[in-house]
């Protein structure tokens, strides 16, 4: 029986194949001739604004319509999808409101598609503004640090330091820098020219540069350990002898080799200040001076405390 069955429906399997297909066509193209009504979602776009104006906030990305044509109007514009555009030549600068007509959809060339009603929004609200210029300084974005034994030598040199920007007034009003893109500073080990991005900013506000070129200083930072530095006393009183113990000291310096050079080891002096002092034995923690126009920087003396043994000259054998 289902042998029987089956015989019958492959039985001149191509014509009823292609009966079936004349069959779609015919259907398919009844369809599209007939009159259908539909929903579309389409962009809405600006036109027109007038030299020296620009939207600071924007009207909704996108309106909702109704429409009726024939089936195969509908689907091309699907397709070809319309616009809703708005004719912005008599704004002036502030809050605009404007009503959603079916006039201001444009629709693609030789459509026979008609706009039946604006669904939502039917109204909608833009802002604009007087678009202007002004220079601000950029601000490099720096995270991190150097690898051990490196550090940044000096401040980020950006070339240009400022950038002219372009938006509305009152957004620039409120501007005053721009960032570069994150620099991570553990990826340098010596002095480096790199290229930054300046970070997006708020909708509206362009660069006329959008990349801007950085050095990064980073020199390796060194120690030197000076065994036998002199220890001076200072603001002693008339008539008082001192003795001090230890009378020399050690001293560990920190900075750049270039600015570590330029300290003579014979110019550095450890002191201990003794004013209003009196006999007897005190400890007192050094003092080392080093040059204020450099890296260097002291990292320890040793010992951290002396023994000062302050006498007169009648206790001097004593």
């Amino acid at each position: 029986m289902i042998s029987m069955l089956l015989s019958a429906l492959t039985r001149d399997l191509p014509l009823k194949l292609l009966a079936l297909l004349l069959g779609l066509v015919v259907y398919a193209h009844v369809f599209t001739e007939q009159e259908q009504e539909s929903n579309l979602s389409i962009p809405i776009r600006t036109a027109e604004l007038p030299s020296g104006l620009v939207i600071s906030e924007p009207p909704p990305p996108s309106v909702r319509i109704h429409a009726r044509g024939k089936g195969k109007q509908i689907l091309k514009i699907r397709f070809e999808q319309p616009e809703m555009i708005l004719n912005v030549s008599e704004v002036r600068p502030g809050r605009v409101q404007r009503m959603l007509s079916p006039a201001d959809v444009v629709l693609p060339a030789g459509s026979d598609v008609r706009i039946m009603e604006i669904l939502e929004p039917t109204m909608i609200e833009f802002s604009v503004d007087t678009l202007v210029e002004k220079n601000v300084p950029v601000q490099p974005i720096l995270r991190g640090h150097p690898p051990e034994g490196f550090v940044l030598a000096g401040p980020v040199i950006l070339t240009p330091e400022q950038v002219t920007v372009r938006g509305p007034s009152l957004l620039l009003e409120e501007l005053d820098h721009v960032e570069t893109e994150r620099l991570d500073l553990g990826l340098f080990n010596r002095t480096r020219n790199v290229e930054l991005r300046i970070e997006p900013m708020a909708p509206g506000i362009e660069s006329e540069v959008t990349r801007i070129r950085a050095r990064v200083p980073i020199a390796e930072h060194v120690t030197q350990t000076l065994p036998r530095v002199p220890v001076h006393i200072t603001h002693l009183a008339s008539g008082l002898f001192v003795r001090v113990e230890p009378d020399t000291a050690e001293v560990v310096l920190g900075g750049f080799a270039d600015d570590l050079d330029r300290v003579p080891s014979e110019s550095l002096v450890v002191t201990l200040d003794v004013t209003g002092l009196g006999s007897g034995r005190h400890l007192l923690s050094p003092e080392v001076r080093l040059p204020a126009d450099n890296s260097v920087r002291l990292l320890s003396v040793r010992p951290s405390r002396f023994v000062v043994e302050i006498g007169s000259p009648g206790t001097k054998g004593g």
